[in-house]
């Protein structure tokens, strides 16, 4: 069954809530459990609610989009992280926001409403308190950029992500994404060997075949490109 939400949100308080998402709240993949996780959501935010408990209010609304966005269901997202964004402001705990606004603007990218990804990506900039904040905002706006086929801003970024990249402050996750996204990068612009040659620094099989699929595509070799599959 899920884990017990509440002792979640109090025993990792002090981490970031990606990091959260992607190793202690596994139940979400889950289908068999997703009914029981928004139940408990639920409650838990209703609770927080009663008792107006800030940290628990906020967190309550983040963690119910965490859960549609790991659903693919990214409207019902953008309405709980949206709600989390305005109980911040007008709690004064807008510092908050970073990870509401990152995940906003993910849910527009995969919406394919790009203008607002734009937007959102970069209040997520604007809200980057730590190098490691920073890096994922430029990553996200990266993304965003290529989505929107616009070349010079994502040329742009590229290159100062690969200063990053140099200067060895890439870990774990965001490393992982950067090598996705410049595979993808590489591969709009016909480079395969660039592509595939990114494609193979992504520890995710999944991740690195689609980057492979999309090269050869991209490159006009369908026979290849079907290979990978």
């Amino acid at each position: 069954g899920a884990i017990d939400l509440k002792k979640l949100i109090i025993a990792r308080e002090g981490t970031e809530l990606s990091d959260i998402t992607m190793t202690s709240y596994p139940y979400v993949y889950a289908e068999e459990n997703i009914d029981e996780c928004i139940e408990e959501l639920k409650k838990y935010q209703d609770e927080a609610i009663r008792l107006d408990n800030p940290y628990g209010i906020g967190k309550s609304y983040v963690r119910m989009g965490d859960v549609y966005y790991q659903q693919r269901m990214f409207r019902l997202a953008l309405q709980q992280y949206k709600q989390a964004v305005d109980y911040y402001i007008q709690t004064g705990n807008e510092k908050e926001n970073f990870y509401s606004y990152r995940s906003i603007s993910s849910c527009y990218i995969n919406l394919q409403r790009y203008e607002e990804a734009e937007e959102y990506a970069l209040r997520c900039l604007d809200a980057s308190v730590t190098q490691s904040a920073l890096i994922q905002s430029k990553l996200l706006l990266f993304q965003v950029t290529c989505s929107k086929m616009d070349s010079k801003k994502a040329d742009e970024l590229q290159k100062e992500l690969a200063q990053y990249r140099a200067q060895g402050v890439m870990k774990g996750t965001i490393l992982e994404n950067y090598f996705t996204l410049n595979g993808y990068y590489y591969a709009a612009l016909g480079n395969l060997d660039k592509a595939l040659a990114y494609s193979d620094s992504i520890s995710d099989k999944g991740l690195s075949l689609a980057v492979r699929y999309k090269a050869f595509e991209m490159a006009g070799d369908f026979y290849s490109a079907f290979a990978e599959l």
